[in-house]
């Protein structure tokens, strides 16, 4: 008897675990910019981007908009693609390596040292119709590894109201 309760108990366990994965994730949004994100993060305020949210533990996720035409007009060329722009971003930065792509997104990484602290980067590149978007999803690099598969997720979930 003390078998089936003890292997009940670890069923529903486990059941609650696998269950509740993606239940805790939420849309948030911006004017035209959405993302999904864990309920962890919640909206901090900060002057040079468009929306940054942030968690407990200092996870964050960056987000910074560039119109076309502003974009265009650096690059001095027209109709950019997202490898183009990424490329340009990096090299006017000059901050990560060359670009890469996974699952149809657009992305590079930079690892950065702020007050004793290594952070690791991974930018995704996105394109709206009227601006180039750089969603930065950071966290300390000793985790980078574990969360990297759950920042793809995140950026996968954006999308922009083109209405």
């Amino acid at each position: 008897m003390k078998r089936t309760v003890a292997l009940l108990l670890l069923a529903i366990t486990l059941f609650s675990v696998c269950s509740c994965g993606d239940s805790n994730d939420k849309t948030f949004t911006q004017d035209e910019f959405s993302i999904t994100l864990s309920e962890d993060y919640g909206l901090v305020p900060r002057v040079s981007y468009f929306v940054s949210y942030e968690t407990a533990d200092k996870r964050a996720v960056l987000v910074t908009r560039n119109k076309k035409e502003t974009v265009e007009e650096v690059a001095g060329k027209t109709d950019l693609s997202i490898m183009e722009y990424a490329t340009l971003v990096i090299t006017i930065n000059q901050k990560g390596e060359n670009p890469h792509t996974k699952d149809d997104l657009t992305y590079y990484t930079y690892t950065s040292l702020t007050d004793g602290i290594h952070y690791t980067y991974l930018v995704t590149v996105h394109k709206s119709s009227d601006a180039f978007w750089l969603v930065q999803f950071v966290c300390e690099t000793k985790e980078y590894n574990d969360m990297k598969d759950t920042f793809f997720r995140y950026a996968k979930s954006v999308s922009f109201d083109e209405t």
